[in-house]
Parts: structure tokens; sequence; C-alpha cells
């Protein structure tokens, strides 16, 4: 059970992370404001449909409440401009292979559960 627990927990973060850095990746090369804006709303509702494959395919959202809050948009969105506010992304370190990889995770994911994401696939496709 301990393990089924840490292996949800795990999707779930990649997940999480997947969809915040993608959306970074996006947003460094970005310089007007208003596009910044739209991105940051077309990243806000990619967490749902992020969680929702996992869902699909057998996964227990956890912690739980991460999954209520990120699927709610406005306040995914409002989580996200706090992020972006401090110096929180500033401080991660790591290289955008490794969530390239948890992109393709997540995509295999999708195609098996055939799950509904055009935010999501809207996102990757600015990329």
């Amino acid at each position: 059970e301990i393990d089924k627990k840490l292996d949800d927990w795990l999707k779930t973060h990649a997940a999480l992370v997947t969809v915040l850095n993608t959306f970074d990746k996006i947003q460094a090369g970005i310089s007007n404001k208003k596009e910044k804006k739209e991105l940051m709303r077309l990243a806000s509702l990619s967490y749902k449909e992020a969680f929702q494959i996992l869902k699909d395919n057998g996964v227990k959202i956890t912690p739980p409440m991460l999954g209520t809050v990120f699927s709610n948009a406005k306040v995914a969105y409002s989580i996200m401009k706090l992020i972006f506010a401090t110096p929180i992304m500033k401080m991660q370190e790591g290289d955008f292979r490794e969530i390239e990889a948890m992109i393709e995770s997540l995509l295999k994911f999708q195609k098996q559960s055939k799950t509904s994401i055009p935010n999501f696939s809207k996102l990757l496709a600015k990329l």
C-alpha cells in the first residue's frame, strides 16, 4: 500500500511540475504582458486536464487537496501569479529535458485513457 501511495504522490507531483515548468519555459521568451497573462490562463486550465489524465489511468491524486485546489483554474491562476511574483521559480534547478520526459509520460497516459486535453495541447504547442 505504501508503494501505491508513493507512486500516486510521485505522479501527482510530476503532473503539477510538468504544467508549471512548461509554462515557465514558454513564458521566459515572452515580453508581452498580455500574452504572458493568456499563457498563464492556459496553464491554469491545464492542471485540471493533467490531473484528469492521471485519474483516468487509476492514479489517486495525492494529496487530494492538491487536485481540488489546482483543478480550479481561478485558484491555480492566483497561485501561479504568487509563485512567479516571488523568487520561488528562480531557485529551481534542473534541465528542461526532465520536463520533456514527464510531458512524454503524461501524453502516454493520455493516449491510453483518451482524456480530452484541449488546453494542455495548446500550451504544449507553444513550446
